[in-house]
């Protein structure tokens, strides 16, 4: 943020990576690693559907987080599971989810269209994240680096045998964003039991301070591949967490559309020192529109109007240009 407080972080890990043998059954392997780990059925799909979606490449990572305990049984079996490997990797990990979720997205595992596009294999590496979503996805290139490079001695299954060099990769740039985290983090207590946004600027330079859609979602639980209970979940959810409110909800304009119609009366030719005279309300036909100030504001000029926020001013003004004025002004 503004003020140097990281808002993601890179943590080391111990990836379970499948070097991929086409001879190999790998609904056999699946079960042993079921046992081993303990696996719910849930967990034996996501390794099947992870092996089944790998069709191009070579090595895939089955379990990005592994926990010490699995690492000791993996190591104790390793002699009964033939292909898998344990290595030392990174993760995406956000330590605030609450509060950053929907301006900084988050990195997850590429789609087999986006392997497609891309013309090198990077996109293959096991350990590989795109950004996806925010300033992760508007920055990704930028926060990525440049990846590094090892070669490995394989045999004739291309299962490795031993390293033989390392080209160490460059860590990519810090982005400092505008955002104050003390207010991002006030702001969000403000919401959370809300469907809401919020967005505070600086007036002076428009830099975004804070900006909070309410409700939320953890993007830590996108980085290793979302889940499908997770996943439905969050799209059954009526307050919709993934909306993005503050740019893709829609919302009454308020007060701020007072300036579209001064703005559209201006270029119309009327006369900024026009008074109208504001008694509380406005009638229009059967109807009434009240004033915010309920005894009303007096005799205002276009300077008043926009001062006091009159709304009988601007209910006036915009009775007299015509609404094809100012809705091709909004436009």
């Amino acid at each position: 943020d503004r003020r140097g407080v990281a808002l993601t972080r890179n943590e080391s890990n111990y990836r379970l990576l499948l070097y991929l043998d086409r001879k190999r059954n790998n609904e056999v392997l699946v079960e042993k690693l079921a046992q081993i780990l303990d696996l719910s059925e849930e967990g034996k799909n996501i390794f099947t559907t992870k092996i089944k979606n790998a069709s191009r490449k070579s090595v895939i990572s089955l379990m990005d987080n592994l926990g010490w305990d699995d690492l000791a049984r993996i190591e104790t079996n390793s002699h009964l599971l033939s292909g898998v490997s344990i290595e030392s990797g990174i993760i995406r990990r956000y330590p605030y989810p609450n509060e950053t979720a929907h301006f900084l997205g988050y990195v997850s595992l590429p789609s087999e269209r986006e392997i497609d596009d891309n013309e090198q294999n990077l996109f293959m590496h096991p350990d590989f994240r795109l950004g996806k979503f925010g300033i992760e996805k508007s920055f990704d290139e930028a926060l990525r680096g440049k990846y590094g490079v090892k070669y490995v001695e394989v045999n004739v299954h291309e299962m490795p045998l031993r390293t033989l060099s390392v080209k160490p990769a460059i860590e990519g740039s810090r982005l400092h964003l505008t955002i104050d985290f003390a207010l991002q983090k006030y702001v969000t207590e403000r919401i959370k039991d809300h469907v809401a946004s919020i967005v505070v600027m600086d007036v002076k330079s428009g830099e975004i301070l804070a900006y909070a859609s309410s409700p939320t979602f953890d993007p830590n639980n996108f980085v290793e591949g979302v889940s499908k209970d997770y996943w439905q979940q969050l799209n059954n959810d009526p307050s919709k967490p993934l909306n993005n409110k503050p740019i893709s909800a829609l919302y009454p304009p308020g007060s701020t559309f007072k300036l579209m119609v001064a703005l559209a009366a201006l270029e119309s030719g009327f006369n900024p020192n026009t008074h109208f005279y504001c008694n509380g309300s406005y009638q229009m036909g059967r109807r009434a529109f009240h004033c915010w100030k309920e005894g009303g504001h007096g005799s205002l000029d276009l300077m008043g109007g926009i001062k006091n926020s009159c709304n009988v001013y601007f209910f006036n003004v915009a009775n007299q240009i015509g609404y094809e004025k100012f809705t091709d002004m909004a436009k």
